[in-house]
């Protein structure tokens, strides 16, 4: 499906409207995505000819939306974009709902992913299909690096050693953790070096802990 309509009036038309798409909006999936109907994707359903339904609306979350250029081509006007956003958001529906809104249609001509959680895209490696698994380690961030939003409890070498064999955490070890945590809420259990050894959650009932995910292994 298709749509023509003349460009916004100016560059401004369109940074105008771009306030009213950061925080919480309520955004419609494209027909051409990875959701599922009866276990089967949309975007194969709407692709073998089949009728597919609008995707119900879905909360997501922007928390930066900022217009970094825009030019002219032929009748079309260009814009860029920078976007931090939560999971789930569709920057095709993005860009669609942003035409709308400065009086036009739009559609993504491309997309840059530069950041994923506290992994920019600097630090990305190239080049890894041909490395042996010695020269791969050497270039792979540690695993705690992926949980930074969780606090973090460090264990000594014992622990760490009775958590890769099955051990519980013991309540007291809670009063250890470098920041504070409700029940409910999880948290990354380190060896002494700083690795990654395990995810624990205090459970309800407060001063209780338990494992959720063990992530290491204990060495021979």
């Amino acid at each position: 499906m298709t749509a023509r309509a003349a460009p916004p009036a100016s560059p401004e038309a369109v940074a105008a409207v771009l306030p009213r798409f950061i925080g919480e909006v309520r955004q419609v999936p494209p027909v051409y995505s990875a959701l599922k109907r009866d276990g089967k994707t949309l975007h194969r359903l709407a692709r073998a000819g089949q009728e597919v339904p609008t995707p119900e609306a879905r909360t997501v979350t922007i928390t930066r939306l900022q217009q970094t250029g825009n030019r002219w081509l032929d009748a079309m006007h260009e814009v860029d974009l920078e976007i931090d956003c939560g999971s789930g958001t569709y920057i095709r529906s993005l860009a669609r709902d942003i035409g709308r809104a400065a009086g036009s249609v739009a559609h993504l001509g491309a997309l840059r992913r530069t950041r994923i959680g506290p992994f920019p895209l600097a630090d990305a490696a190239t080049g890894i299909m041909g490395m042996e698994a010695g020269e791969l380690r050497g270039i792979l961030r540690p695993m705690a690096d992926a949980l930074p939003h969780l606090p973090r409890l460090t264990l000594t070498a014992e622990q760490a050693g009775a958590v890769l064999t099955g051990a519980q955490p013991e309540p007291g070890w809670l009063e250890r953790l470098d920041r504070q945590i409700q029940p409910g809420g999880r948290f990354t259990l380190l060896d002494p070096d700083g690795r990654l050894v395990a995810v624990g959650e205090v459970a309800a009932a407060a001063g209780v802990a338990r494992l959720v995910a063990v992530v290491g292994r204990k060495e021979d």
